[in-house]
């Protein structure tokens, strides 16, 4: 039963292929624009901390500063102003603090979620540390998913090779689960 190729087979992992190829693009396009909203979050906050610096205010006032941008930005997005304060303190932590980290990810070697626990978990590492620690947790999530798998997984050897087609289908054509 498993071992009949057909035409419509090679067909329907062509379609696949082609599928995997979209949904990769979709997703890299939409990393590209989360970076650049973030990028964009980050200039916004460094401008209302910096008005706030060249006016003085302090404290509660500069927190009011950063408000009143959130809100600005929060009427285009339409969400809430803390939400958005909240995003433009994460967006300042991640492109001022951790350029490494920023740059894997718009490299395509890192996921949002790795970015965000890369973040968290450096967080507590003393200034001097910081880059050599980017550089350690950066390798650590490029080998929990490297970049491109699906390319070189079964799925990825079953688009190039017929006879592993029958693993990537969990055998005999049956869905089920695709042994590593």
């Amino acid at each position: 039963m498993g071992t009949n190729r057909s035409s419509s087979d090679e067909e329907s992992w062509a379609r696949i292929r082609a599928e995997l190829e979209l949904a990769e693009s979709v997703i890299r396009a939409k990393d590209a624009a989360d970076i650049a909203q973030l990028r964009t979050l980050a200039a916004l906050g460094r401008e209302a901390l910096s008005m706030s610096r060249r006016n003085g205010l302090l404290g509660r006032e500069t927190d009011m500063q950063l408000r009143a941008v959130a809100a600005e930005f929060a009427a285009i997005a339409r969400c809430g102003d803390r939400r958005v304060q909240n995003e433009i303190g994460r967006a300042l932590e991640i492109v001022d603090g951790n350029p490494l980290v920023l740059a894997g990810w718009e490299e395509g070697r890192l996921t949002a979620r790795h970015v965000d626990d890369i973040v968290k978990l450096g967080r507590n590492i003393p200034d001097e540390n910081h880059e050599e620690w980017q550089e350690a947790a950066i390798a650590v999530a490029e080998r929990d998913v490297p970049a491109g798998s699906w390319r070189s997984g079964v799925v990825g050897a079953a688009l190039h090779r017929p006879h592993l087609r029958r693993t990537a289908q969990g055998g005999g054509g049956r869905p089920g689960r695709v042994p590593a």
